[in-house]
Parts: C-alpha cells; structure tokens; sequence
C-alpha cells in the first residue's frame, strides 16, 4: 500500500524518473495550453493544469507531506482540461483518492487500498503522453520531477507486484540497481517493462496475438503478435536496445495467395490507423530476425510474413478500435483490426439472370449475317475481377460488373456459303454491351472466341461502373435487343 514519506533522496530519485520517462516526458513537444482551464480556487500559487502537474511532481519528488500532495493533486484534478481523455479523468481522481485518504489516516482502509491500487495500475505511458500533449516541453520535460506523480505510481506498482520498488540513488559507487528483465526479451510482465523504463533500456509492450484477417487481391493477409517498443527504429529486435523518444508498433503480417498467381507487395501498401482515422504508413519491413525486407512477394500459391514497423505520435499501450489499411494507389482498400473479430468477407452483389435473346453483327462473307443467341447465366457486381491477362481491384467510386454467358451460333447457311463457319469467331464487343444509367459502355475485355456452327460456349464479360450507378442494361448490337435488366443500389465500403 503506498505511505507518503519524506525520507526520500532526491538526487537518485530526480535521477530515476528522468530515466523512467525519457519515452513521455522528452516526447512532450510543445502542447498548446490555451485550451487548459485557469484560476481555481484550491490551486493555491498553480494557475493552471500544467503548474498544478509540475507542483505535484516535485512535491512527491521531495516527499511533501500527505495533506500537501492531497491538495496538489485536488489542485491540478480542478485545473485538468475540459475535453481531457476519460483515462488521464481516472488516473488523477486515484492520485487524489490515494493523497487525501493517506492524509487523513485512512489509507490503511479498505477505500484507502483501492484508491493506492487504482493509482498504481492505471495507464502510466499514457497518461505520461497525455501531460506531454498538454504541456509546453521546455518549461517542463526539462524537469525531472514533472511526472512525479506517475513514476510514484509505477513505484507503488512495482511494490504491489513484489518487485523491488527502492530507486537506486548515485551518491555511492557500490551501490548496484536492481537487476531487470529487459521487455525486448519477450517478457509480457508489465512491471519489468517499468523497471526496464527505469534503467534507460527498451520497453517492448506486447498489445496482441492478432489472428484477424481479410482478403486483397486474391491475398489473404492475417496479423500476427503486435507490439509496441520506444526503441530506435534499427535496433527493435535488439534484446539489448536502449530507450528513445521514439514510438514503435510492430505487427507481423502473414499473406497467402489463394490462387496461383505472382503478386508483390511493398511496405508502402500497409497502413497503421488509430481510432480517430489517423494513418501511419509502414516505415519498413523487417524478418524475425530484424533484418529488412524489400516485398513480400509471392510466385504462385504460397505463404510469405514480415514484420511491418510503424512510428506513432504517441506510446500505444492498447489496440481497441485500430486497425491495419492495406491500400495500393487508388483501389478500394481493405481492412484489419487489430482487436475483436476480423470484419465480415466482402460478398459480390448477385443479379438476377435476365430473358437473354438474339443479337447479329458482320459475317467473313459479306451476303451472311451471324447470328448468336444468348443466355445470361450469372451476374454479379464486384470489387475485382480477371481481364487483360490480370487481376484488378476496383478504384474507390467504381465496380466491376461481372456478367456470365452461354452464346450459341445460329447463323444458318445461305447462298451456298458456309455462312456458319463465317461466324465462328466473330463474336465482338458489340454484341454485349451494358447500359449504365443510360450511357452504353462496352467491355473491358472479350477475349477471341471460337464458337463453331450449332454450339454453345460459355463467355465472361466484365464492366466498370460508378458506385452510385442504379439502372444496368445488357444489350445487343442493337438498342432493342435486350439481354437482362437489373436496378441496383451499391453500398459504400470502409475507406470511400
């Protein structure tokens, strides 16, 4: 249970919490405090949110009596800011729970142990980024004790999970700091990622074992281990890295192709997203190993993983609500979260077949006419499909229409001509062509088909049309033979 003393040194602890928080303190910036509340009347000499911090800071930093510390921390939970986050609300109403119940001698009750462990388990690098969005850095990150308040709290965390919370002071030489656990080692103990903090070594936070997925271009991507580490961008999976100011999330990312195609794709098209639509382009990928990775590339059906590194404004201790974007150019992007289930597969919009019917065009002697009948077998709108030899994702505002037909040669022979033969592979463009809100497009491909007198073959044919689109016509060569007719209302998909 935390006991406010004032038999403290210091130096070692001033020493301590500058090492503690070389990942929040020194990241602080230059906040605007403009925003920030003013006079209050138990703020005493602190005038705002950010004076009242600084006071609390250094009072426990010197160990200020119980009754003093309860009026800081009654001072700067006054003064917090208007729109400041539920999380830093909570942190500081324990912090003033914990002072005030130790200065009325009720901190061995039974108030008085959740207060303390309310305090000591709340969201440290959080609320440490918090004060840092808030306070201008050179006023304040310059000294130690600003975030006194939050190194007590992870002080008393450590006591209440039986590490050791003395701070080793600098005024001996045979003084030796407690041994640590260093977080890049795998550890998932949140106290020796504290202590690691402490000493000045990398603190690797893990945040997920993933297990979401979806699927982009015939690849299925699925995330794997997320973490979040303030090590140097080159030195994340060094086991031995030292603290920065830096703020790391890592997630693995596995894909595999569920066709047998050569595909490839770069760090570029993978996107960190915060829960307010914020994106973080991938710096880099890396293998196990911390060695970089140009591509995952893949050459047919297989499996390919990497580690994708992205840099955040702010520490990341958890991942509800983020997710990973993949987006290449214009497409429509897909999704990952990074939390809760994966979302729901996209489904294509299927279309009703239509009557089908007849359609003419030119023939290989001039005194035939072909003649092909046709039958609309499937339909369906879609956000990718196969033409020119390749596979495509539509662009954000687009989608394919994907149209299956059986089309039969019926042209009969005439004139002593085999007019039949003449048609074998004469079937073109126009002879399907969609209607698209009134405006006739042609397809994206029709590949050369030999349909030989008296058959039937089966022809795909793909259309590219505006999202918002809500009246489709398959026609023939002429305005008047229609094949299929569909109204159709599109639903907007995550990212347009």
């Amino acid at each position: 249970m935390f006991k406010m003393t004032s038999d403290r040194s210091r130096p070692g602890r001033m020493l301590a919490i500058a090492a503690a928080f070389a990942l929040g303190a020194t990241a602080c910036g230059s906040g605007d405090t403009n925003d920030v509340a003013a006079d209050a009347s138990s703020a005493g000499v602190a005038n705002n949110f950010c004076d009242a911090v600084a006071d609390l800071g250094v009072g426990l930093d010197e160990g200020a009596t119980p009754a003093s510390s309860a009026a800081d921390a009654a001072a700067a939970l006054e003064l917090m800011p208007k729109d400041a986050p539920d999380f830093a609300i909570a942190y500081f109403n324990a912090v003033s729970d914990s002072t005030r119940l130790a200065a009325s001698s009720a901190s061995d009750s039974a108030d008085g142990v959740e207060a303390d462990s309310a305090w000591a388990n709340g969201p440290h690098l959080q609320v440490s980024a918090f004060l840092g969005s808030q306070c201008p850095g050179q006023q304040y990150t310059a000294l130690a004790s600003f975030q006194g308040m939050v190194s007590m709290g992870m002080s008393m965390q450590s006591s209440e999970t039986g590490q050791a919370a003395t701070i080793p002071t600098t005024d001996t030489d045979t003084s030796e700091s407690p041994s640590t656990t260093l977080a890049n080692s795998g550890s998932t103990d949140e106290t020796s990622d504290d202590l690691a903090a402490q000493t000045g070594s990398a603190v690797r936070t893990d945040l997920s074992d993933g297990g979401q997925s979806v699927v982009y271009s015939m690849t299925e991507f699925s995330v794997g281990p997320a973490f979040a580490s303030n090590a140097d961008q080159y030195e994340i999976f060094d086991s031995a890295a030292e603290g920065t100011n830096q703020s790391w999330v890592v997630v693995e990312i596995n894909g595999e192709t569920l066709a047998n195609i050569t595909t490839s794709y770069t760090a570029d098209a993978f996107f960190l997203v915060d829960p307010n639509g914020q994106t973080m382009n991938a710096e880099q990928f890396n293998d196990r190993f911390g060695e970089s990775v140009y591509d995952l590339g893949f050459n047919g059906k297989e499996n390919k993983s990497a580690f994708a590194l992205f840099n955040t404004p702010n520490p990341v201790t958890d991942l509800t609500g983020w997710q990973i974007q993949i987006l290449i150019g214009d497409s429509i992007p897909a999704f990952i979260p990074l939390s809760g289930e994966s979302a729901p597969a996209y489904v294509p919009i299927g279309l009703e077949p239509g009557p089908g019917g007849s359609t003419t065009g030119p023939n290989l002697w001039e005194a035939c006419t072909s003649l092909y009948d046709i039958e609309v077998v499937e339909a369906n709108i879609g956000i990718e499909a196969t033409y020119n030899n390749r596979l495509n994702r539509s662009r954000i505002g687009e989608r394919f229409v994907t149209i299956e037909v059986d089309v039969t040669n019926s042209t009969e022979d005439a004139n002593n001509l085999p007019c039949g033969d003449g048609a074998a592979s004469g079937l073109e463009e126009q002879h399907l062509r969609l209607v698209v809100d009134g405006r006739t497009t042609s397809t994206e491909d029709l590949a050369f088909v030999v349909i030989e007198q008296g058959t039937t073959e089966a022809v795909w044919v793909s259309y590219i049309i505006p999202s918002d689109a809500t009246d489709l016509q398959l026609i023939g060569a002429e305005e008047t033979e229609v094949f299929a007719t569909w109204s159709i209302d599109i639903p907007a998909l995550p990212g347009e």
